[in-house]
């Protein structure tokens, strides 16, 4: 059994989760069956030790590992020379709303520098950034992982202020395409992103807003958070976790035989 995160149990960001006794009660019926239980980060085990008091020495945490494996791609869509990416879904524990309202004074003071979000903007988004009068510089864009890497790599920095994660999947992705990362301190965040990343309080509107807005006005920081997220991915090789899956997986047929 492998457990990315328990968000759905434990977490309700915007008090629509009406279903998790009952979600953290199937979680548990299934950890107390599973032979061996692979979390993806420390902060998993943990979280999932607090819904199910199974036994610790049946879990086993391996780190998740960068998964994209392609050439770069320049997306269809023409991109302004500077901006800010945010990845991913926009709703509830990702702090959207709340991080377009930090932003919105740095892109109004810099004008040369845009917000681009993968996946298109639904209504209540671009009801938000219309209101919040930055509309013009937000862009959004489907992208495949080709285009996704390119957007990375030529970002000024990723901003992913999210309020929990069982692992960080983009913090990892932007680390290993150089790109620096602005992100919240929270959930597992820390365990991926080490001393690599800036760390904000993700319901501050002033700490989101600086960090960010050093890394516009400090190319040369930018340049070394990037060079620190370089060599902090290193830790996380897809080979690495392969084989760490492939070992447990052996470990488990050598008990069954016995």
């Amino acid at each position: 059994m492998i457990v990315h995160d328990t968000m759905c149990s434990i977490y309700d960001p915007a008090g629509f989760l009406d279903m998790r006794v009952s979600s953290a009660d199937r979680l548990a019926y299934l950890a107390r069956r599973a032979a061996k239980i692979v979390c993806v980060s420390e902060s998993t085990q943990r979280d999932l030790l607090k819904l199910c008091p199974v036994n610790k020495n049946k879990i086993k945490v391996i780190y998740s590992g960068n998964m994209i494996d392609c050439a770069p791609v320049m997306p269809k869509k023409q991109l302004p020379e500077n901006y800010i990416l945010f990845v991913g879904e926009r709703s509830g524990r990702k702090n959207f709303r709340f991080f377009a309202r930090a932003v919105a004074p740095i892109l109004k003071s810099h004008k040369s520098v845009q917000l681009v979000c993968t996946g298109r903007f639904n209504k209540w988004e671009r009801d938000l950034l219309n209101s919040l009068e930055i509309s013009e510089q937000c862009l959004d864009l489907n992208a495949n992982d080709g285009e996704l890497l390119y957007l990375y790599q030529h970002a000024l920095c990723v901003a992913y202020p999210t309020l929990y994660e069982g692992f960080g999947l983009p913090v990892l992705e932007a680390m290993v395409n150089g790109c620096p990362v602005v992100t919240a301190d929270s959930g597992s965040i820390r365990e991926v992103g080490g001393d690599a990343v800036e760390y904000v309080d993700p319901y501050d509107a002033l700490s989101i807003a600086s960090k960010i807005e050093q890394i516009i006005e400090q190319p040369s920081h930018g340049k070394y958070l990037a060079e620190l997220g370089l060599t902090r991915s290193q830790l996380f090789s897809r080979q690495r976790m392969m084989q760490s899956l492939l070992d447990e997986i052996s470990s488990l047929k050598i008990e069954q035989s016995r």
